[in-house]
This record gives structure tokens, C-alpha cells and sequence, in this order.
């Protein structure tokens, strides 16, 4: 092992201010301040239209990260295109072989027979880190949950997943020995992610064109079903009905056809002036102008951007998607309703809304909750001892 440990962090590619981007950068920042030397392997999406929303290896290293380009394929790649493959698994070696790194931290599934390689060819033991919840219905899921089965170690010599959810899933579905997985919550960079100065939640307001007295909530993620736009929506309509105006800034990116589904239901709803689809934008801006932060999503594996929101003071109102119950106990720190109810939605904003003591008492107890359980302090040490505790392993044997 050399002086400094060493950490090679595999990414399929890095979407601009989301979540798990900022988490992997507070992971890599975290790191090598405590002492670890950190390489970040990843692709590039290069299609039209998504050139904006992508961290290029210019601004990785400016964080001080270095940084390899692995054409890793994406959904766009067609499938069956062999050829991409080798070429990344080609240029992982390279990184491979000019970082010498004492572990690998994988952080997507698909990636996971290209690190099994590198560790047959060279024996470095590596980490999965489970993000998302994953789909029993999918071939490759069902391929890599078979080889697992007899080979458990195919998928990782041990396991991060960021909520209960995923380790029970993982567990259940991929066939990972309970022994193998540990829960590391996501952590959050509280010098940022904090409640704001009054100064700072005015000129937040102020630059979504609203004022401290307008009601306002926000939904921060990427413009597709999963998330439950639609559902917001028409809270945001039955609310109106009743004479009450929250208005809802909605940033993330989408394509053309989502954005246009989204604006055509608003439209039909009558709430069009109440809906803001603001596309890529600073999600603690976004959070500082908020009242409280909604995520109906039919689907997450943990909802990075709740843990950002209750350090912020904003008060979190979600489904009970991946990452729930380690996040809200419901009716004290936030709330949770059922999937799809719009109406649920719409009573429980107006409860918060509608009482200013219920929403200072649930603010604090959200920063209270996060500061505790979030921190990317907190998710650096937990990783690190897992780190740690399969560096003690490999080098016994």
C-alpha cells in the first residue's frame, strides 16, 4: 500500500448541480482532506442538449481532483456495441495502472464487471456503492443477482447503500449476504447547505420575482414522471380551488417533451402562473427561497435532496420512495404521504403553510435531524472505515 491511501472512484458520468454529483464531490473532497489520495474515473455525455448539465474533467480538477475520461457507454449507446466497451474497459486500465490504487469505489452497478476485471488482473479489492433502487425486472439485474448468487463477490467485496431501502433490495433481490453491506447515509456539505440569513432568503426570493410574503415550495430534480411533477401540480390546483396561491419553483433539467407535458397540465389546471419550470438552476437558491420542499416521486433510492433541504431549514414533504424512513418521522421533522394522492399533498401544505408556529418547529427539528444524520463529515468517517475495514482484509490475505 502506498504512503497515502488510495482511492480510484468510478462514475458513469456526472450530471451538473445534482445530487449525487455534489455528494461524490464532498465524498472526494472529504477524503483527501483526511488524508487519502483521490482519482475520479468517468465518461462524458457529449449528446446536444445535455453538454450544460455535465461536470467536465476541466472543472473536476479544479476541485482538485485528478481526473481520467473512460468512454463509459450511456443509455444513448446502442445496445450490443461491444466496441465501447472494450475501449473503456481499456481506458480504465490505464487509470488503473498509472494511479495504483489501493481500493475501488464503484458507484453504479452497470460498472461492476469492469472493476471485476481490474481486480483479477491486478487483486484490488473494491466497493459498490448502491445508489438507486434496483429493478428485478431487468436482464441485467437478474444477470448480475445469478452470478452473485454463486460468486458473491462479483458485484463488489462489500457494499455502501445510501438508504435501508436499497439494503433490504439489494439484499432481497441481488442476493447480497446482509454481512457484506453496510448503510452509509448521504452526506451533505453544511457550510453550503444551510438556513439562510434573512438578507440571503430576500435576495434568494427577489430573483424568482417573489417577496417574503408569497407562499412558496419548490421540487428539485430532473424533469421526468418518476418524480411526480404531475402530482404537485395538482395539489397546487386543489389548493387554488380553495383560495389558497402557493407558488412551486420546479428546477431540473428535461427534455422538450417533458417541460411541454408539464406546461400543457398547468395550463389546464389554471395554475400556469403559479408553476415556474426554472430548468438547471442552484439548488440552494432554489431552497433558500422555499417554505417547504416536495418530492412525490414514484420511485428514489434516497432522495439526495432532502437531507440538503432540512439543513437548509425547509421543511420536507415526500412519499415514502427509497430513503423515507430513515429521513422524516412524520408529523416532526416533515411529512410523508401516500404515492400519488394529490390531495394528501395539498392538506398537508396547507396545514404547514397555513400555520407559521407548526413551520418553525418543524424546521428546527429538520436541521436538528440532518445535522445528526446527514453531514458529509459523518458519511466521510462511515466510509472510510469501510475502506479501511476491506484494506485489513485484502492485505491478511
Amino acid at each position: 500500500m502506498s504512503a497515502k491511501p488510495r482511492v480510484l472512484l468510478v462514475v458513469g458520468f456526472l450530471w451538473g448541480d445534482e445530487g449525487i454529483v455534489r455528494g461524490l464531490i464532498a465524498l472526494a473532497k472529504g477524503l483527501m482532506e483526511s488524508g487519502w489520495e483521490v482519482c475520479l474515473a468517468s465518461a462524458m455525455v457529449d449528446q446536444d442538449g445535455y453538454e450544460r448539465f455535465t461536470r467536465g474533467p476541466e472543472w473536476i480538477e479544479s476541485q482538485g481532483i485528478q481526473h481520467f475520461y473512460v468512454p463509459f457507454p450511456n443509455f444513448r449507446t446502442p445496445a450490443g456495441k461491444f466496441s465501447t466497451a472494450f475501449k473503456a474497459l481499456l481506458s480504465l486500465n490505464v487509470a488503473v495502472q498509472q494511479f495504483k490504487p489501493d481500493i475501488i469505489n464503484v458507484h453504479s452497478l452497470s460498472l461492476c464487471p469492469y472493476t471485476f476485471v481490474m481486480r483479477s488482473l491486478y487483486g484490488i479489492p473494491y466497493i459498490s456503492t448502491a445508489r438507486t433502487m434496483p429493478s428485478a425486472n431487468r436482464l441485467g439485474v437478474k444477470f448480475g443477482g445469478l452470478i452473485n448468487k454463486y460468486f458473491n463477490t462479483f458485484l463488489g467485496n462489500r457494499f455502501i447503500a445510501i438508504s435501508t431501502e436499497i439494503k433490504e433490495a439489494y439484499e432481497r433481490i441481488l442476493r447480497i449476504p446482509p454481512g457484506q453491506i453496510r448503510v452509509v447515509y448521504h452526506g451533505v456539505e453544511t457550510d453550503r447547505f444551510r438556513p439562510p440569513s434573512t438578507q440571503e432568503r430576500l435576495e434568494s426570493r427577489e430573483a424568482f420575482g417573489l417577496n417574503l410574503n408569497d407562499k412558496v415550495v419548490c421540487l428539485i430534480g430532473y424533469l421526468y414522471p418518476l418524480k411526480g411533477h404531475d402530482v404537485l401540480i395538482q395539489a397546487i390546483s386543489l389548493l387554488k380551488s380553495e383560495g389558497v396561491n402557493v407558488v412551486a419553483l420546479c428546477a431540473g433539467a428535461g427534455d422538450k417533451e417533458e417541460v411541454q407535458t408539464l406546461q400543457t397540465q398547468a395550463e389546464q389546471s389554471n395554475v400556469s402562473d403559479l408553476i415556474r419550470l426554472l430548468g438547471f438552476t442552484d439548488a440552494r437558491q432554489v431552497l433558500w427561497a422555499s417554505d417547504a420542499l416536495i418530492l412525490p416521486s414514484r420511485l428514489e433510492g434516497f432522495g439526495w435532496v432532502i437531507p440538503e433541504a432540512m439543513l437548509c431549514g425547509v421543511v420536507p414533504i415526500r412519499t415514502p420512495a427509497g430513503g423515507a424512513i430513515d429521513q422524516i418521522e412524520n408529523g416532526i421533522n416533515g411529512f410523508i404521504f401516500p404515492f400519488n394522492d394529490a390531495e394528501a399533498l395539498a392538506m398537508r401544505l396547507k396545514q404547514l403553510i397555513e400555520n407559521e408556529a407548526l413551520m418553525s418547529q418543524m424546521s428546527v427539528a429538520a436541521i436538528e435531524s440532518a445535522r445528526q444524520k446527514f453531514t458529509a463529515e459523518r458519511m466521510i468517517k462511515e466510509t472510510i472505515a469501510v475502506y479501511e475495514e476491506l484494506m485489513t482484509i485484502s492485505s491478511a490475505q
